[in-house]
């Protein structure tokens, strides 16, 4: 599974010609985030919704999946430095919140995802799904003048929703207290 790089090279075009738009991020040095609430009224590369819809049928997430109200879908840019400290997103309710996510851009070395004191390997273009709201889960730092660009979307859903069958191991139980 990967996502074709015209569509990255248009986000990444993009992110450089819209970066006043993106504001530091305040967990952390070296860190820019832009979120996308709605697309109604924000700015945004079309192919940022394009890859969305990729990943949401890649991963099998139904279209009745809610948008995380937190952090929502973002592109978040990070330079030599930076990293994403270890957390857990935070739920609704029962609902469980998780991300689909893609590197636009990787750096030259670090910046890659750590899922429940697991660092996973991705290239540039190969998504994973991060279920934040019962992984702990970081960043390696980023190290090297290229910089990593990270399209990140977001959903919520009912804990017991057959999305889930088979993602209840101890590990996510113990987090969530299932």
């Amino acid at each position: 599974m990967r996502i074709d790089d015209t569509k990255l090279e248009a986000v990444r075009n993009w992110v450089d010609t819209n970066f006043d738009l993106f504001y530091a991020n305040i967990r952390g040095d070296n860190r820019w985030i832009y979120q996308i609430p709605n697309y109604e009224t924000f700015k945004y590369p079309e192919e940022f919704l394009d890859i969305k819809y990729e990943l949401m049928d890649m991963f099998g997430v139904p279209v009745y999946a809610g948008q995380d109200r937190d952090i929502y879908d973002a592109i978040g840019v990070q330079i030599e430095g930076g990293f994403t400290h270890s957390h857990l997103d935070n739920n609704e309710g029962d609902n469980i919140h998780f991300r689909l996510n893609v590197l636009a851009s990787k750096s030259i070395s670090g910046g890659m995802p750590i899922i429940a004191d697991e660092i996973i390997e991705v290239e540039e273009g190969e998504p994973w799904i991060c279920y934040s709201g019962i992984e702990w889960h970081s960043t390696t730092e980023v190290k090297g003048d290229k910089r990593r660009i990270l399209l990140t979307y977001g959903f919520t859903l009912p804990k017991d929703d057959r999305f889930f069958d088979g993602v209840w191991n101890d590990y996510r139980k113990e987090m969530f207290l299932v």
